[in-house]
């Protein structure tokens, strides 16, 4: 969900009642686990599996199957209007415009979408986590070391009525809107105390990770979970825009939405009575909605904004430039970068109604090297993919990392630029971690050389990113990724559609083209 730093004085008051996640130790995060899960902290919530599918509760097993006939419905509706957006001139003007060398705009509409649609299927879904106290961008989320001693991954309410974080007083008033207005849950009796209960028939957030970018969205966290699609089996919410921004744009009437200074946003363009949700595979019906609300590029594109959208889009999504060789190893990297604004917002949220259960809902880890390379949590969250079974890759995407606004106390890293359609990041480059992979079984079908892994684990020892300048954190992320032999040995992209045969597969490597994939059962 959309940003929103916690104000030091939300943290202050709740020193006395709830000890911050940060300064919990591993013991005492282990047993307050224990203790939800054998029902100390009050009676314990009714959990069903569906089939083959995820734990959920009653209540969200009914969410998802009130939401799913009006999905249909409105998916379907919606593909002429879609299929239009695809076939007008300024759609096929912009990218031209942006071409990569991919040459989609030679592409006939009917492929093009077709196409679109098989990515958006297959495309990861990303929760970002890992910050705590007044730097969590996203809320009071899971930490590194609670998740080491958990058995699932708690939503953020979950770990306030668990008290492993404080109370967030700062975004629990966005998501309750979001989750009851938009989502149609039932509410809490006070956002102030979050019971278990009801903290658990809640959504836990994701992103579609549609612009593919290499780590997800770390505004929101220094690593980030890829869920697996074959776990949630579908039950999954979506809405087209950041439900959370969405709400502090326009959930009071307002007709227009700014980051920083700058309008970024049309409220009418998902107007109230006309915010049916998505369920995969139906939402075809957000498309529109994703294009006409996000308006940063009406000064550059004017009435055609949606179209110069929808171009960046495509071609984010479905060239297969984005993660060329040339973006490490040498060359130039022809991939287009993302602006602020996509690498910010540029998502639908497809929000599973279900637990994510540990190691079953968990695809794979992302570790953001700016902010965990070679520090004692970064060695932790090795040992945890390691513990669970997970692979684990390293990506760069300094200027989200450090990314630090909302509606708090504005803090150093708070800085949007007057123009959000300014390219910022080409965010495509993810290096698997040898050491993870050599222990897991999806490293069974990929072969390293030791000089690989030894260049490897050498920068890792050698660097502490919390403790190295910007400046120099730049200079040793393209010294790795521009080793060529690590580059091609260890680069990989995300899956794209009808690139492997199991959904369980984690990356393609960029230069062989070879599924890094657990073993067939």
């Amino acid at each position: 969900a959309y940003p929103h730093p916690v104000p030091v004085q939300y943290i202050n008051s709740s020193v006395d009642r709830i000890m911050s996640a940060a300064a919990l130790s591993l013991a005492a995060v282990a047993a307050v686990v224990a203790a939800a899960r054998d029902g100390q902290l009050g009676p314990r919530t009714h959990m069903e599996r569906a089939g083959a599918g995820p734990m959920q509760t009653p209540v969200q097993i009914a969410r998802v199957k009130n939401a799913l006939p009006l999905a249909k419905v409105k998916s379907w509706e919606s593909q002429p209007d879609v299929a239009a957006l695809f076939a007008l001139p300024a759609t096929t003007r912009y990218l031209k415009q942006f071409n990569d060398g991919s040459n989609l705009h030679e592409l006939p509409t009917e492929v093009l979408e077709d196409r679109f649609w098989h990515e958006i299927q297959t495309a990861e879904l990303v929760h970002n986590f890992g910050s705590s106290g007044a730097t969590a961008n996203c809320g009071f989320d899971l930490t590194i070391p609670m998740g080491v001693n958990s058995t699932q991954f708690w939503n953020q309410w979950q770990l306030q009525a668990l008290g492993l974080v404080p109370v967030d007083g700062a975004n629990n008033v966005f998501t309750e809107w979001s989750e009851t207005v938009l989502f149609g849950f039932p509410p809490f009796q006070n956002v102030s105390a979050p019971d278990m209960a009801t903290a658990t028939d809640r959504p836990f957030y994701a992103g579609l990770n549609m612009y593919r970018g290499s780590g997800g969205n770390p505004q929101c966290g220094k690593a980030a979970v890829v869920l697996s699609r074959t776990y949630l089996q579908n039950q999954i919410l979506a809405a087209p825009v950041d439900t959370g921004f969405f709400q502090g744009a326009c959930g009071n009437g307002q007709t227009s939405g700014v980051l920083g200074n700058t309008t970024c946003a049309k409220c009418n363009a998902w107007p109230a009575g006309n915010r049916t949700l998505g369920v995969p595979v139906f939402l075809q019906h957000l498309l529109k909605p994703y294009l006409n609300y996000y308006n940063e590029s009406a000064p550059i594109a004017g009435a055609d904004y949606p179209s110069y959208s929808l171009a960046r889009l495509l071609i984010r999504l479905l060239s297969r430039k984005t993660y060329s060789p040339a973006s490490g190893g040498g060359g130039e990297d022809t991939a287009l970068p993302l602006n602020f604004l996509e690498n910010t917002l540029g998502y639908f949220e497809l929000n599973p109604a279900a637990s994510i259960t540990f190691p079953a809902g968990v695809k794979m880890m992302i570790g953001m090297y700016e902010l965990l390379w070679g520090t004692t949590e970064g060695a932790m969250l090795q040992k945890w993919c390691i513990l669970r079974g997970w692979p684990l890759v390293w990506a760069y995407n300094p200027d989200m990392s450090f990314f630090r606004c909302g509606p708090g106390p504005p803090l150093p890293g708070c800085v949007v630029p007057a123009n959000l359609s300014v390219g910022v990041d080409t965010a495509n480059v993810r290096l698997l971690d040898p050491s993870v992979l050599a222990a897991v079984s999806a490293g069974h079908n990929v072969s390293l050389s030791p000089s690989v892994v030894a260049k490897f684990t050498a920068a890792f020892a050698a660097t502490n990113a919390t403790a190295t300048s910007r400046q120099q954190l730049d200079v040793m992320w393209n010294a790795l990724r521009g080793d060529a032999e690590i580059f091609g040995a260890l680069a990989v992209e995300p899956v794209y559609y009808n690139a492997c045969a199991s959904e369980l597969c984690v990356g393609v490597t960029v230069q062989a083209q070879t599924c890094v994939c657990p073993p067939p059962p």
